[in-house]
């Protein structure tokens, strides 16, 4: 990757797969998502020479990850894409 990888812009609306640390219970089961079920937008990015772009997440209300993800991680949310209610997936 490195020199060829596709940067994403600090205008991308995207979505993160979880890390398995972050599973209820610690634990993988067949009904816990693979994406998180809030759209963050990138906040920051850090580019170096031979390495993968690690990329800051922010929600829309200013709070951000303490992590950082690389492309890999990140699903691009299309801006005409309509997502559910925040509440409807805490369900």
């Amino acid at each position: 990757m490195g020199y060829d990888e596709k940067r994403l812009s600090y205008g991308n609306s995207v979505i993160y797969l979880l890390d398995s640390s972050e599973y209820e219970g610690g634990r993988r089961r067949a009904t816990d998502m693979n994406w998180s079920s809030k759209i963050y937008n990138i906040c920051e990015s850090l580019v170096q020479k031979n390495q993968l772009v690690l990329y800051w997440l922010e929600d829309n209300e200013g709070n951000g990850l303490e992590r950082s993800f690389v492309r890999e991680e990140l699903q691009i949310i299309p801006p005409d894409i309509e997502y559910s209610p925040q509440w409807v997936l805490a369900i």
